[in-house]
Parts: C-alpha cells; structure tokens; sequence
C-alpha cells in the first residue's frame, strides 16, 4: 500500500474526555451542556456533536485540571444519560488531510492493525485529530511514522510549545480576545454534499477503513468526518459528508454487510467552516454558535470544533439562514461558497 505524504503531526496533552447523550426536545439544542461550562470560563479544544433521532451525542474534552469540576456540573445541571469521562488523554492532529478519505481509512487501519483503540475522530480542514489514552500516544506515533509518508525525523511537535515561557502573556492576549464579538477570518460553504450517518462495530472498523481507501484511490473527496463513542466506548457512530454526485458509488462501499454497518443518508446538506483568532484558546465559542442557530430555528445536524476551527452541518434549504446566524454572533469579512463534485 503506497504511503500518502503527511506534513508532520501535533499533540495536546493532559485532557480529560467527556461523553454523553442528551434527550432531544423537538428542535432543542445541547446548550445547556456548553452553556454551563462556558459560565465556568472552561476552554473546550476538542467538541464533537451528533444530532441522531433521540438524541444529541456530545463528546468534548477538558484540561485535566478541570475534569472534577466539569463532571460536577454536568451532574448537576444537564438532564443527560450514560455520562462517561475518561482521564489522561491527548489530542493527536495530522497534517493535511487534503480531504482524502484515504487517510482517515489509514489511519483506522493502522490503529486496529496494531489493536491501539481511539475514542474519537474529528476532522477541520487541516487536519484530522484523533482522541487517546496518553499511555497510547508513543505506539501510535510509531505506528504512524511507518504508515505515512512524513519528512525525517519528524515527531509529534506539542501544540502549546510557541507559548512556553510566555504563559502569562499568551493569557492576557486571549483575554482581550475574549471581551469582543468573535472575528472569523472568512466562512466557507460547501454545497451539494451527503450525510453519511454510520454505527460501526468494533469489528467493522477494519473494512470501513478498506472503504474509506477505495474512496481515496478513487478521487472521491471527504469533506467532513467525525466519529463518537456509542454506549459501552467500543462500538462508533460516525458521520461523513461526500458529494452527492457519488451517491451510489459511496453507498455500495460503506453498506458492505460483512461489516455490520448501519447506514443511513441525509441527502442534500451543506457544511459550513470558519476559523478565527485565537479560535482553539477562547472558551464560549461553541455555545455562542449554538445560541445564534437555536434563535433562527436551525435543525444543527453536525458540528466538529477542532484545530481552532469549527465545522457544521445543515440541511442546503437553510444554508442563507445559516449564514445569517452566524453573521449575528461572529464578524464574518467575506463568505465563499463552492459546489462540492
């Protein structure tokens, strides 16, 4: 199997993971989980959401030093089930992905080939990061300096290493930040896509990645994956958004029943991408996106906020109330808007 090329890889350490399912009320929002921990000032470098028929799966990870805290609050204010945190964990970032499923299919491969488990996948558009124990991070990184085309030597570079030495500074800076309406750098849309929505068995992990290849080897582009813990943190529920010009090609691939895949397909959505300062170091952001949906009626149907970005899903009949939305909450310069095929 030829080795896509990589340009290198990035870890946060010391984040604590929370996972849990919130009961959907009509067109109800999971605010109530983001709101209370943006009240507490708690930054989230990690959120994952999934609107499924009964529920919004949340998985979203904290620095360690808060995870009591959170756990507390959640308890107490979120009428959630099956709340599951885990300790230790890091954020692992590859860089590119140039949306190509391919490396997301190597990726899993990799990771079940060496039977090396991973909470969660998410990806923005520069990278995919991935969820883990830290007691897992060197296997994995060895793992994939073998599987993927990187420069030499490379390693994982940590994402805090520009701020060291410069803590107190690097905080007052975000805190100004903080006081004024969040500034984008540009919005992206992306139109005519599919919403794949996936529950995979642990053991389907290792044909869906044979899957995602065959979409790579084929030029078929991955324009949004994330992938959250069912019940019992083995089992995955996934979601990936392809154009929906292969509706039929991506549907046999990742229906293969020796899988024991469940499928289903959301047709005609869009995806919206947007980055800003300071994005992955300011608490709220989540919340205020959130909020600004819940008051325009918006059916929220994804969201990824990883790598200082955020990246969501809505039905294309809402992509200009989605735009509106978000320009009553965020200073948006310019919007893009490009047909995906």
């Amino acid at each position: 199997m030829p080795s896509s090329k990589l340009g290198g890889f990035k870890v946060l350490r010391d984040v604590s993971v929370f996972s849990v399912a919130v009961p959907r009320d009509g067109d109800s929002y999971p605010p109530q989980v983001l709101d209370v921990i943006s009240d507490q000032q708690i930054n989230l470098p990690y959120v994952s959401c999934l609107a499924t028929d009964s529920c919004w799966q949340i998985l979203f990870a904290v620095p360690s030093g808060e995870q009591d805290r959170v756990g507390q609050i959640i308890r107490e204010s979120v009428p959630g089930e099956g709340l599951v945190s885990i300790a230790s964990c890091v954020v692992l970032s590859l860089f590119p992905h140039r949306s190509d499923p391919g490396i997301a299919g190597t990726t899993i491969w990799v990771l079940e080939r060496e039977n090396l488990r991973f909470h969660a996948m998410a990806n923005s558009p520069s990278a995919i990061s991935l969820l883990l124990q830290e007691e897992c991070l060197a296997g994995v990184s060895n793992a994939f300096v073998h599987a993927f085309d990187f420069p030499p030597e490379c390693a994982p570079v940590d994402w805090n290493l520009a701020q060291k030495g410069k803590e107190q500074i690097y905080k007052e800076v975000v805190a100004s930040y903080q006081e004024k309406q969040p500034k984008v750098y540009g919005l992206e849309i992306r139109e005519g896509l599919d919403l794949y929505l996936l529950e995979v068995k642990k053991q389907g992990l290792g044909l869906l990645a044979k899957s995602f290849r065959q979409l790579g080897d084929e030029g078929i582009g991955l324009s949004y994956i994330s992938s959250l813990p069912l019940p019992g943190m083995r089992n995955h529920s996934m979601a990936l958004c392809l154009p929906a010009t292969v509706r039929d090609r991506a549907t046999s691939l990742l229906s293969d029943p020796m899988a024991e895949i469940g499928l289903k397909i959301a047709e005609n959505i869009c995806l919206f991408t947007m980055n800003g300062p300071h994005f992955g170091d300011r608490y709220g952001l989540a919340w205020i996106l959130m909020r600004a949906f819940q008051e325009h009626h918006l059916d929220l149907l994804a969201l990824n906020c990883t790598v200082a970005s955020m990246t969501g899903i809505v039905w294309y009949n809402q992509t200009d109330l989605a735009i509106k939305a978000i320009r009553t909450r965020f200073h948006v310069p310019e919007v893009t808007r490009r047909v995906i095929l």
